[in-house]
């Protein structure tokens, strides 16, 4: 394996967010499996990024079982995550199991877990723009909206729908 050669060719010791990307490059082409058995046979194991890596591409392809695993492996290193809350909570809904989705989202409110709002950002002419959900304090915010609106109705005209999981349950 190449990520061997980190150490191997260049003296390099990998540290926990090597491991993590590797987990999800293994992850986002599928190799789900072998992404486990990667965290399994490295020093990461009490890394909780890579059980995340792992979490978030068990949504992404649908692997219950394994998506199961990486959950708690990964709150019983970092339970304050609310991130992860809703990836575990989006994997299950996208797999159709709502109950256990609800449930992830019960057990993250009883823990007192919040989710940082995510947000979009795009620089232009040298200035950064952010933009956050159902946020309109922007001067022109309202122009913004209607543009995204008009793109998204070009998007239907030629029937692309991006596949977004992460909004497959309600937030």
């Amino acid at each position: 394996m190449h990520f061997d050669s980190m150490k191997r060719d260049y003296g390099m010791e990998p540290e926990g967010q090597h491991y993590a990307a590797m987990v999800d490059i293994l992850g986002r082409a599928g190799r789900l499996q072998e992404a486990y058995e990667f965290i399994m046979k490295s020093p990461c194991k009490k890394h909780a990024p890579v059980w995340g890596s792992l979490l978030g591409s068990c949504r992404n392809h649908g692997n219950v079982e394994l998506l199961e695993l990486a959950a708690t492996r990964y709150f019983e290193l970092d339970p304050t995550n609310g991130g992860n809350y809703v990836v575990f909570a989006n994997g299950y809904a996208s797999c159709g199991l709502l109950d256990a989705a609800s449930k992830v989202r019960k057990r993250m409110e009883n823990a007192g877990v919040e989710k940082d709002p995510g947000y979009s950002q795009i620089e232009l002419q040298g200035q950064v723009h952010r933009f956050m959900r159902n946020d309109t304090s922007h001067r022109l915010s309202r122009k913004i909206h209607n543009k995204v609106q008009e793109m998204a109705s070009l998007f239907m005209d030629v029937d692309y729908y991006p596949d977004d999981l992460d909004t497959s349950y309600p937030l």
